[in-house]
């Protein structure tokens, strides 16, 4: 019976969701519309209709099938041209085929921690505060900033954006939690922040992916009724805004938004970890751009492309510490991940080490590779023992030594299998780079889980 009623609703809502496609067909052939009120209608339309899920659908499977059917009718109706009411617009964007993703991971988030209410705060946030923020940036943007040479945004449709988001997250969590009137506004005024600056830097729809998951994973570790833990969190932000601005602007070496970047990896660090997890993101940044051994000083200063690809890894070890400190003690998750964070740091380091030697034409062999390698994991090492003296299991260290193999690999794989086949300036080498760096990352994930499921026996 309940088989029935799962694949019923799957059926119904499968309906629904090809109204809506239907709709904003209608509106761009038939009433001809402008593309980004057929594109928007259909993105609201999709959230108002995914905002179901909880109340129809039981299990994450029957979510991802829709959002895995969802996706391949768009990318099949892009490439045959049959999709106008998406496609039409005059930007490089991929945040419909986003959008179905964002929506089973938020569904699958909240169903693992037990609070459908935060897919419904960030159903609601993805659907209406960016699509407002978009067709205010069209209407009315004219204060224009870059977030990559083809891809520019609006102060106007930023602050639309945060309004919004600050709007629909207070009356949600006055609604449907029973935490206090001034935990709301503070929890609400910090969300719109971050997720605004998610959005700020997010390229080519990627905010479709980053607004709602930032959202979810915020509101999870702010709706503990305790000021505190909110007020903690404000000081995590503006300590990165401060340290990233002292540390990056004197240089010049990253525009605004690679600083907002690294502002928000710096705060997803600290403050939905915990500081041991920020101080390796605060000290790369300072070695980036306080010395040459990186990147040099540049006429052209690195945009939020670069920035975003290279913490992609570490923000996803950053929320699967979180996500996991939900089910076992925040400081276990913390120690079971902290190896897999560090490989994801610093063999992007090690990367971009060879890729500055290699661009002016220094020697770069194996004697150069070991030498760095060790250089920058003894220091990684040392902290490990400060961090963690009072819990030095052996699974914790022995990975943190492996990560100095790992990194060396990283290195090798990248010189032998990726830069000397994929151009230099594509986004596939960027791409490429962070699927090597995070298959590296998953080992020493895999043995401290291993480790710990060998103790607990």
């Amino acid at each position: 019976m309940s088989l029935t009623k799962e694949l019923l609703g799957i059926i119904c809502l499968a309906i629904i969701f090809a109204m809506v496609f239907l709709l904003g067909e209608f509106l761009r052939r038939v009433v001809k519309v402008s593309p980004e009120v057929s594109r928007k209608t259909v993105h609201i339309g999709g959230c108002l209709v995914a905002l179901l899920f909880p109340f129809m659908l039981k299990s994450h499977w029957s979510v991802l099938a829709m959002a895995t059917m969802a996706t391949a009718v768009i990318i099949f109706g892009k490439r045959r041209g049959m999709l106008p009411s998406l496609d039409d617009v005059s930007r490089i964007t991929r945040g419909s085929v986003f959008h179905p993703i964002a929506i089973y991971l938020c569904f699958l988030t909240a169903q693992l921690l037990h609070r459908t209410v935060y897919y419904e705060i960030a159903l609601l946030v993805l659907g209406f505060s960016d699509s407002m923020a978009a067709l205010t940036g069209v209407a009315y943007g004219r204060k224009k900033y870059l977030v990559e040479a083809s891809d520019s945004k609006s102060l106007e449709g930023s602050t639309i954006f945060f309004i919004i988001t600050f709007i629909i997250v207070e009356i949600g969590l006055l609604l449907f939690t029973p935490i206090s009137r001034l935990d709301c506004i503070l929890v609400a005024l910090l969300i719109a922040i971050c997720v605004t600056l998610f959005e700020a830097i997010s390229m080519h729809g990627a905010d479709n992916l980053a607004v709602p998951l930032g959202t979810v994973f915020i509101l999870a570790k702010n709706t503990n009724p305790i000021t505190a833990v909110v007020l903690y969190q404000f000081l995590m932000i503006a300590f990165a805004l401060v340290y990233v601005n002292a540390v990056a602007y004197p240089f010049k070496k990253v525009s605004v938004t690679g600083v907002i970047a690294m502002v928000l990896g710096i705060y997803t660090a600290g403050g939905l970890v915990n500081y041991r997890w920020m101080l390796p993101l605060a000290v790369a940044v300072f070695v980036f751009c306080r010395t040459r051994w990186f990147m040099a000083k540049s006429s052209a200063p690195s945009r939020a492309r670069p920035a975003f690809y290279l913490l992609v890894v570490p923000i996803f070890w950053i929320l699967s510490a979180n996500l996991l400190g939900k089910s076992i003690s925040e400081h276990e998750a913390s120690c079971l991940l902290f190896p897999s964070f560090i490989t994801s740091i610093i063999s992007q380091m090690l990367i971009s080490r060879h890729n500055r030697n290699d661009a002016e034409h220094h020697e770069y062999g194996l004697y150069q590779t070991v030498r760095d390698t060790i250089l920058l994991n003894l220091p990684v090492l040392l902290g490990v023992c400060l961090l963690y003296r009072h819990d030095l299991r052996q699974p914790l260290i022995w990975c943190c030594m492996l990560t100095v193999f790992l990194d060396m690999a990283v290195v090798f794989s990248y010189e032998s299998l990726l830069r000397k086949k994929v151009p230099q300036a594509s986004c596939n080498l960027l791409r490429l780079r962070m699927l090597l760096v995070f298959v590296a990352s998953l080992v020493p994930a895999g043995v401290m889980l291993i480790g710990r499921k060998l103790c607990q026996n």
